[in-house]
């Protein structure tokens, strides 16, 4: 029997859903960062071509993978044995989905896609993009903190058992937030069905987000990436460390468990707005084994090789290739990241029925990055301007 495999990705900073307006302003000094804006901020995706070579058959059919942005397919003749195959759809939150492309023979591939939907927590109050995907209610009840997944070595705040995640004045409807609509402890009804045991994320899984998370952003912060469009991409004088952050986990879980590949509504906490980051990926059997973190990571960051230097003063509204995973990961003022996955079957998702076997990664982060018309970061000497009550640390703020 022939089997696929898939991966997607997509990407998302939070901010409060308005009307159709998309532009936005750098947030005014009033309030956190990234708060205010004086205009709504609007969210661009490429949609990615598809290519198609056939290789000479052999004795047994290797597995396939596809990436996007652009993906490629291979699909050789079959002969005696037929291993699985894998397909990866990526979406875009914003307004357009990249094409889906499904791969025989391959290896995995990863294609992120992006919303840039920051919110304000103050007075002005910029639009996110217009999207129709909203989540569907199920009940409303906030989590608790006893809810929760396992805690890293350097994780700060959890929820407070008092917080009424129902009145977030930063959610444009408030009984939006995830985490008043759904628990992280239950599961979603398009989960058909759902495995629990199979979707923890474990505390050697919060060493490797945090390593992956913050071995990129040195990277960057040192000057030590050529890649970019062009490359290099100059050092950053003040991105932060990341660390974890129960809360924004929690919050991605019960986010996760619902089983729709979307970026949800509003996951704003109340210190600040939330941005977002997701993934999929698909099989035709139950074969996706553990959760791959590092693959996750790295397809988000990847969108460096379309990373103009000149988005780095003034993050833009219509970049021509999908980056807003990318300067959501190396945003130099969000230093707080919370994730959670969900292992799970479906015969509604964005592989269909053919590939039923999805694993879904959320990771949210605060403060939200990818505010229009903002820096992604500051340009200069690797540490070199790092907020008060931080230090250098080997290239980031710590």
């Amino acid at each position: 029997m022939r089997t696929f495999t898939a991966i997607v990705l997509i990407a998302a900073a939070c901010f409060l859903v308005f009307a159709e307006a998309q532009t936005t302003v750098k947030p005014t000094t009033t309030t956190t960062k990234p708060t205010t804006t004086t205009t709504k901020p609007t969210t661009t995706t490429t949609k990615p071509t598809t290519t198609t070579t056939k290789p000479t058959t052999t004795t047994t059919k290797p597995t396939t993978t596809t990436t996007k942005p652009t993906t490629t397919t291979t699909k050789p003749t079959t002969t005696t044995t037929k291993p699985t195959t894998t397909t990866t759809k990526p979406t875009t939150t914003t307004s357009t989905k990249p094409t889906t492309t499904t791969t025989k023979p391959a290896a995995t591939t990863t294609m992120p896609a992006t919303t840039l939907k920051p919110t304000n927590a103050t007075t002005v109050k910029p639009a996110t993009v217009a999207t129709t995907l909203n989540p569907v209610t199920t009940t409303l009840k906030p989590a608790s903190v006893s809810t929760l997944m396992p805690t890293s070595p350097g994780s700060t705040l959890t929820p407070s058992l008092g917080t009424n995640y129902c009145n977030i004045s930063t959610c444009t409807v408030p009984t939006s937030n995830t985490l008043c609509l759904y628990s992280n402890t239950s599961w979603g009804s398009a989960c058909q069905p759902a495995y629990p045991a199979k979707s923890n994320v474990s505390a050697a899984d919060v060493v490797t987000i945090l390593k992956v998370h913050n071995d990129f952003r040195r990277k960057v912060a040192q000057g030590l990436e050529t890649q970019g469009s062009p490359g290099p991409q100059p050092p950053a004088s003040n991105m932060r460390e990341l660390k974890w952050d129960q809360e924004l986990a929690v919050m991605a879980a019960a986010h996760a468990q619902q089983c729709v590949y979307k970026h949800d509504t509003c996951r704003n906490v109340p210190r600040f707005q939330v941005g977002q980051n997701i993934y999929i990926g698909g099989s035709s059997a139950d074969n996706l084994g553990t959760s791959d973190w590092n693959a996750a990571v790295t397809a988000w960051y990847n969108e460096v090789q379309y990373m103009n230097t000149t988005y780095l003063t003034s993050f833009p509204a219509s970049p021509p290739k999908v980056i807003g995973h990318y300067t959501q990961a190396v945003w130099a003022d969000t230093y707080l990241v919370g994730c959670a996955v969900a292992y799970y079957q479906t015969t509604t998702g964005v592989f269909g029925a053919a590939y039923p076997y999805n694993r879904f990664y959320v990771c949210n982060y605060g403060p939200t990055g990818n505010w229009l018309g903002s820096a992604v970061y500051k340009q200069g000497a690797a540490g070199s301007a790092c907020p008060t009550g931080t230090a250098n640390s080997n290239g980031l703020c710590a």
